[in-house]
């Protein structure tokens, strides 16, 4: 329930603060003997166990040895004074009983039974979806007007510097330079294609050494990662504010830690010259910045801290045994701190029917059986479900919003069916459009006056299940419009596919090298107009590229295939075909349009979004897998799209 996971977050803010004040209270102690990494990581563990919504009571019945079960047995039977066992103290913070106690809140339809605890657990909910929604917003818009004011940084200084410290720190990710005049400091943004952002100006050999070996510290550390665990600590403990002073003080020693980085081995001249660079380089203290990138400025208490921690003479004590007291001390403060309500009933399960009518679905329009199975109404909805979300995708025009079962009924059973007794139940599903105009009734569709679709031939949709005993086994879903269970048509069906389902058959693979890891997915061999290419199974579906509004309609003609990625609807790709054009012809008209050949591929960036086309000869004519995708999704779909089109051939001439 919302409100278990409340109190047991509550659980885990108490500990974690009662840690947080010792850990600030003490920090001119750190700061004097130990490295700032130390403390950091103090951060990133009370991070980490914030998000772990479990109380005293769950840490204290954790998996038990063999020996503390015997134990936990023997406290169960009646014990004399003399064999008494001590049970383990628990400090638990009690929530009012006021908190509990049901109000009646009345509306003008009924009258809903709330608590003021649910009423907090709710508003908790709302305020962490809120923060979290805020930041992650902050964060796109920021970074998306970098990208699009900014200016991609081509000079070869500058270019041979970033190529020597990412082999100097191991770092083999790609990486986009830009310069932007709204760039308050360096920074590293980008979570999957990582962008570092440099203040429009003129920087020395050294300055530029010293800001890229910080930023690039941050991006081999995975800072960015890591202040997004902070940040949704944060959220989740939105309510107290030392989680607030928590995050604050670990974005503080994350920049010591970096600092101590780069100049880990320096001498004091080039120590000082890094903290001239970091005060040349912070000049713009009220610029716009986002809690979800390394950029960094904490006023002038905290840049003299940090030019103290850098050219401090005195070295540093190792700390580990600090952070395994803290750990430890973490785990005890949770076993021994919770929070509970008082007297509050037991949790009454409450059973939902998997089937419940939607909002537009009247009682009297659906037809159900009485006692259909469980796993019945369960595959009957997993199915619908399915092709429901994959109707909207293909046929965005038709403008679904919703989806029913109007009817699910048993209509046969196969009594000795290959030696099986086999179930056979009946559905028919209906989707609702919201625009019941723009629907084109094609094959056995039909539609209600209020805008329910059928979106094939009404009840011809049957769920196939073996039956053992009062197990009910899921084999087939069939599509049958001219038989019924029980033909003779649709016994042959149901044996051919059943024979299918049999055989073993082969799973085609793509793939693909992804940000550095080599990626594997199940793909299908899809089969066009004379040509083949291979594609991740339930990565993208077929869509109508005549909706394109960033498409030339001069183009639209020569489009064969267009596919859109299920989880992005701005990433799609497209074959295409230059009817009579050689490779070179084909390349040049890309180039008259504003493409560039870069290795095999022709590319094309237009403000945050890249439009790439790999060309394919083929005798006298060049076929083309076009495709475009956001500058963030480079490294995702981008080589994806790229390792589909290395599998693009052409097989046999295209037919009138």
């Amino acid at each position: 329930m919302m409100t278990d996971i409340f109190l047991n977050i509550l659980t885990g803010s108490i500990s974690v603060s009662l840690i947080t004040i010792v850990l600030i209270a003490l920090t001119p102690f750190f700061d004097k003997r130990y490295a700032a990494k130390w403390k950091y990581w103090i951060w990133l563990f009370l991070a980490v166990r914030l998000l772990l919504p479990i109380n005293g009571a769950e840490i204290r019945t954790m998996p038990q040895t063999p020996s503390q079960v015997r134990q936990n047995a023997a406290q169960a039977l009646p014990q004399t004074p003399q064999g008494a066992i001590m049970q383990t103290p628990h400090a638990t913070v009690k929530i009012p009983r006021q908190m509990t106690t049901p109000i009646t809140v009345r509306s003008k339809g009924a009258a809903i039974e709330t608590t003021l605890l649910s009423a907090a657990a709710m508003l908790w909910a709302a305020g962490t979806l809120c923060f979290l929604g805020f930041h992650l917003f902050s964060y796109i818009r920021y970074k998306r007007h970098l990208i699009r004011t900014g200016t991609v940084i081509d000079d070869s200084r500058f270019l041979h510097q970033l190529q020597e410290l990412k082999g100097e720190l191991s770092i083999k990710r790609s990486i986009l330079p830009i310069a932007s005049a709204d760039a308050a400091s360096p920074m590293v943004l980008g979570f999957f294609h990582a962008v570092v952002v440099l203040p429009s100006a003129e920087y020395s050999a050294e300055e530029l050494y010293f800001i890229l070996k910080h930023e690039f510290i941050h991006l081999k550390r995975g800072d960015v990662y890591l202040k997004l665990l902070l940040v949704t600590a944060n959220a989740v403990h939105w309510f107290n504010p030392f989680i607030w002073l928590m995050q604050k003080e670990a974005v503080v020693d994350m920049e010591l830690s970096c600092d101590e980085r780069v100049t880990q081995g320096a001498d004091y001249a080039k120590r000082k010259a890094y903290t001239e660079t970091l005060l040349s380089t912070l000049h713009k203290q009220c610029a716009k910045r986002t809690a979800l990138s390394t950029q960094f400025y904490g006023g002038k208490r905290i840049m003299k801290k940090r030019f103290r921690n850098i050219l401090r003479k005195t070295k540093t004590k190792n700390g580990a045994w600090v952070l395994l007291i803290v750990i430890t001390l973490t785990i005890c403060m949770g076993a021994f701190i919770g929070c509970t309500a008082t007297d509050e009933a037991a949790d009454t399960p409450i059973e939902t029917p998997l089937l419940e009518p939607t909002n537009n679905m009247a009682e009297n329009n659906v037809s159900m059986e009485k006692d259909i199975p469980d796993i019945v109404q369960e595959e009957a909805q997993a199915w619908t479900v399915e092709q429901y979300e994959y109707r909207k995708r293909v046929s965005p025009g038709d403008h679904y919003t919703d989806w029913r079962i109007e009817a699910l009924e048993h209509c046969y059973t196969y009594e000795d069916f290959e030696g099986m007794v086999l179930q056979v139940y009946r559905m028919n599903i209906e989707f609702l459009s919201a625009m019941p105009e723009s629907v084109f009734l094609v094959g056995g569709m039909t539609m209600t006056e209020d805008g329910w679709v059928v979106p094939d031939y009404a009840n011809s949709r049957y769920l196939v299940f073996r039956q053992d005993g009062e197990t009910l086994t899921l084999l087939a879903l069939m599509c049958e419009n001219d038989c019924e269970a029980g033909d003779e048509i649709f016994t042959k069906d149901l044996e051919h596919q059943l024979a299918l389902a049999e055989q073993p058959q082969e799973t085609p693979t793509l793939t693909f090298s992804q940000e550095g890891e080599l990626c594997t997915l199940p793909a299908t061999w899809i089969e066009g107009n004379g040509y083949t290419f291979c594609q991740p199974d339930k990565e993208w579906y077929p869509c109508d590229f005549e909706n394109w509004d960033d498409f030339e309609e001069e183009w639209k003609p020569y489009i064969y295939d267009a596919w859109t990625a299920w989880n992005n609807e701005d990433v799609r790709f497209c074959i295409v075909r230059f009817e009579g054009s050689t490779l070179d012809e084909a390349q040049k008209e890309l180039q008259d349009k504003g493409y560039v050949k870069i290795d095999d591929r022709m590319l094309r960036q237009d403000r945050d979004t890249i439009y790439s086309i790999e060309l394919k000869p083929a005798g006298t004519d060049t076929w083309a897998v076009c495709s475009r995708y956001p500058v963030d999704a480079q490294e995702g779909y981008g080589v994806q799209i790229q390792a589909i089109a290395e599998t693009f051939t052409v097989e046999e001439a295209i037919t009138p």
